[in-house]
């Protein structure tokens, strides 16, 4: 049997900051939350290590300049115009393609990248969710190696961290936008 995770309900914010630390200090560092509300330290307590978006902007834009660089040379070179005596590769019109495409690319990067990073559109609800987290209950997810080898092990690491709830997660085929119940 395949297992999602190990899911633990705690009572406060408090108390899942406290988690994701003792979790954190326990090497574990992919996990999720789920919260009734939105909380910046809980947040910056989840996001330690900062985010990779940032790089794949760069990488973004740096192709879009290589890209209108490539394309504008080439193009002066296949059909060469000469002006007044300028050089067929003058550098003066291909920093405006350049800037226009650094945005472009860096923009389409950027968007990629995030909904790459944050696993979304993610229509499958989780096992873990239980209606009652919208309401006064907050919970961690820590995922599972898929033999369930360590489960066990997560689930006293979370016992540990004081959670008033904690259960396996076993991995159900669910439909996009299934009833939780």
């Amino acid at each position: 049997m395949e297992f999602e995770g190990v899911v633990a309900y705690f009572p406060t914010s408090t108390a899942l900051r406290a988690a994701i630390r003792h979790v954190r200090g326990a090497g574990v560092w992919d996990i999720a939350a789920y919260l009734p509300l939105g909380d910046g330290q809980v947040l910056n307590a989840l996001d330690s290590r900062g985010s990779a978006v940032r790089w794949i902007t760069l990488a973004g834009g740096l192709t879009g300049i290589a890209t209108a660089l490539a394309m504008t040379i080439g193009m002066s070179w296949s059909f060469p115009i000469i002006v007044g005596g300028k050089p067929i590769t003058a550098w003066p019109p291909f920093i405006v393609i350049s800037f226009e495409l650094m945005v472009l690319f860096g923009g389409i990067a950027t968007v990629v990248g995030f909904l790459r990073l944050t696993r979304l559109p993610d229509l499958t609800p989780s096992g873990a969710y239980h209606p009652s987290l919208v309401v006064d209950r907050f919970a961690l997810l820590v995922p599972c190696r898929p033999d369930g080898v360590d489960c066990p092990t997560i689930e006293h690491v979370l016992r540990e961290a004081g959670a008033v709830e904690v259960r396996i997660v076993p991995r159900e085929n669910r439909s996009p936008l299934q009833e939780v119940s």
